[in-house]
């Protein structure tokens, strides 16, 4: 495949001010034709695979517009510009769950794509030996996240069954634990 040309989009919403970046692409394929593909520019994220010290598994459950259902996901969010994943994956973790680890005990996974139409990648982490904070979620003011601590027995029929978000970092993240 050889790229034949690249153009930058932004579409802004006039409601909200919400931007949206993409790339269409157009590649010449081995048959010699050419086909137009569009391509997220998507931010780099962070997520998080948060465990216990008693050994339970930390999850947040919230509205996704796609599916128009409640759903069960692992922590995490955008980086913010110039942040470092590590920093912004203890940030996110305890945004979103109110639960802390200590740096030491954020461990990088993987660096995850979002998908084949996207440039953003998914920096995975295993966070150890989390604890709840007293000052709890610290949510932006379009997010409604409630947390699930439930046990890795529990959370692994859930992940089974495809009902966890991310469950390609869970996965990974469980191998490197030994625990698949």
């Amino acid at each position: 495949m050889r790229k034949v040309d690249e153009k930058e989009y932004t579409v802004t919403d006039n409601e909200t001010g919400y931007k949206k970046e993409f790339f269409v692409k157009r590649f010449r394929l081995p048959n010699g034709m050419i086909d137009t593909f569009f391509v997220d520019k998507g931010k780099n994220s962070v997520q998080i695979l948060p465990i216990t010290k008693e050994g339970n598994v930390v999850l947040v459950r919230q509205f996704r517009p796609g599916t128009e259902e409640y759903e069960y996901e692992l922590p995490g969010g955008g980086l913010d510009k110039n942040e470092d994943s590590k920093t912004g994956a203890l940030r996110e973790l305890k945004e979103e769950t109110g639960f802390l680890c200590t740096e030491d005990n954020m461990i990088h996974v993987a660096d995850l794509s979002y998908g084949p139409y996207s440039t953003g990648k998914r920096v995975s982490y295993i966070a150890l030996q989390c604890k709840e904070t007293r000052s709890g979620q610290e949510l932006d003011k379009n997010e409604f996240l409630t947390v699930e601590v439930m046990s890795m027995d529990k959370f692994m029929v859930l992940l089974r069954s495809g009902k966890v978000r991310g469950s390609d970092a869970a996965y990974i993240g469980l191998d490197k634990l030994g625990k698949l």
